[in-house]
């Protein structure tokens, strides 16, 4: 296939996605509405080695589990609806927990957060219980896309061959396509290979997680827990923050930093503040199952080529947040920019493939890590914390325009429903700005003040 109007149309378009997670599920669900909309006839195999509805570390594919409102619109737009057998857990609030103290920040409006396994993961295989990449993948199958159970070890690309591109497994066998569309997530060694094709893609820079799955069988832990999603800026270097996600009757607690070890996470379930809101019942050092992700920083320099695409978070995906949805919107594009262009046509699937999905994230990410970086200096100072805190509850009488603003920039910063430019321009409101600086020198002179008073008691 060369472009439209060939005569290779006339024939089914092969297309080979390599990695059957969310990314890939995505690109084939838009691939054939696109296809559809075009009258283009297309064959998708999905290659996947891991079964989503199987229990165990193997086929679980690791992930946080938050939904957020944004994702859900952007699904419901291409006609997918979560079914109730993939809720976890419908949130309500987050709770943001800091050295200088606490703020609940509600749900807005009637906005819906889900929270889900990735795949079963330590949930057991009961009957109607589904986990979310197992949804998505079977969506692709009913649709007429064939999964093939194989882990692909080797991919070659040849330019103007008749079956122009060629992928092995692990066992030797071969398979046939006219395209390759990389699905396969940084936490995969095949990226190694689409770098050996030699058009420019390198695998993406990444950071380290490490997460754990604890359960909990009393109802009323359960009601107490179950709703709202905790987030602990607690300066414990090397943590950067820690998330604890409620699903059913389990939670997940994810650390975000670099080199993080078991002892890490031993460090802090056993701080005070986190002891605090987790459940007194919960058997805090014998997690039923745990792993270290990686996750993206930095993009995968060039996406596109003759005959081969990448998506997802081996593509580009958002600064520390999101990264389903990132995967929906690069998975959407590809799909798009492949059916309209065909294979062959590198210069073109570059310019608005690649070129595009890097402008959606690139100054945005940019914007991120500063915004990241001064989260940082505000966890591990206590007075600067809770001048935040106090601005955002509304302490000292500051319930008007400050509030709000500190409210809402909380809010997005760590629900990342908006992007990181909103966020960074919020921040330079004068007013808040003006607030912050003067609770900051309040906090810091009324802790100083208490400090010498305790002093003079106890000579």
């Amino acid at each position: 296939m060369a472009s439209p109007g060939s005569d290779q149309r006339r024939r089914a378009m092969r297309v080979a996605v390599v990695g059957g997670g969310p990314a890939g599920s995505f690109f084939v669900h838009c691939l054939y509405k696109q296809a559809q909309e075009r009258g283009l006839p297309v064959e998708v195999t999905v290659f996947e080695p891991k079964k989503f509805e199987h229990r165990g570390a193997f086929h679980c594919n690791f992930c946080q589990g938050v939904i957020s409102a944004g994702l859900l619109a952007s699904m419901e737009k291409i006609g997918l609806s979560i079914p109730r057998q993939v809720i976890q857990a419908r949130i309500k609030s987050y709770r943001l927990i800091t050295l200088g103290g606490e703020l609940l920040l509600p749900v807005p409006g009637n906005q819906e957060i889900y929270t889900v396994f990735r795949g079963h993961g330590p949930v057991s295989e009961k009957a109607g219980a589904i986990s979310f990449d197992q949804f998505l993948l079977d969506k692709v199958l009913a649709g007429g896309a064939v999964k093939t159970q194989v882990l692909i070890r080797e991919i070659e690309i040849r330019r103007n061959a008749e079956d122009p591109v060629t992928l092995i497994d692990h066992e030797g066998r071969s398979y046939r396509a006219d395209v390759v569309v990389g699905a396969f997530g940084v936490n995969s060694e095949i990226g190694h290979q689409f770098e050996k094709l030699g058009f420019g893609y390198q695998s993406p820079s990444t950071s380290s997680a490490l997460q754990a799955e604890f359960r909990t069988d009393d109802d009323g832990i359960l009601r107490q827990f179950g709703d709202e999603i905790k987030i602990f800026a607690l300066g414990l270097y090397p943590i950067r923050f820690a998330v604890i996600t409620p699903k059913r009757n389990h939670i997940t607690v994810s650390l975000i930093g670099q080199h993080l070890r078991s002892e890490h996470l031993e460090r802090f379930m056993q701080h005070h503040l986190v002891q605090k809101h987790v459940p007194a019942s919960l058997e805090t050092t014998a997690p039923r199952c745990g792993c270290s992700p990686l996750f993206p920083i930095s993009d995968g320099r060039e996406l596109a080529a003759e005959h081969c695409m990448i998506i997802g978070d081996s593509a580009v995906s958002r600064y520390y947040k999101n990264g389903i949805d990132s995967a929906l919107r690069s998975a959407e594009l590809a799909a798009e920019v492949l059916a309209e262009y065909g294979p062959e046509q590198a210069e073109q699937l570059r310019r608005y493939y690649t070129r595009r999905i890097k402008r959606m994230f690139s100054m945005d990410n940019s914007l991120g890590r500063v915004l990241f970086r001064v989260h940082d200096c505000i966890s591990q100072l206590p007075s600067m914390a809770r001048a935040h805190l106090e601005i955002a509850r509304g302490d000292y009488g500051l319930t008007g325009h400050s509030r709000k603003k500190l409210h809402w920039l909380l809010w997005n910063m760590f629900s990342g429903d908006a992007s990181y430019r909103k966020i960074f321009l919020h921040c330079l409101d004068p007013l808040l700005l003006f607030h912050i600086i003067l609770a900051t020198l309040r906090t810091h002179f009324t802790a100083g003040s208490e400090s010498h008073l305790g002093r003079g008691k106890d000579e």
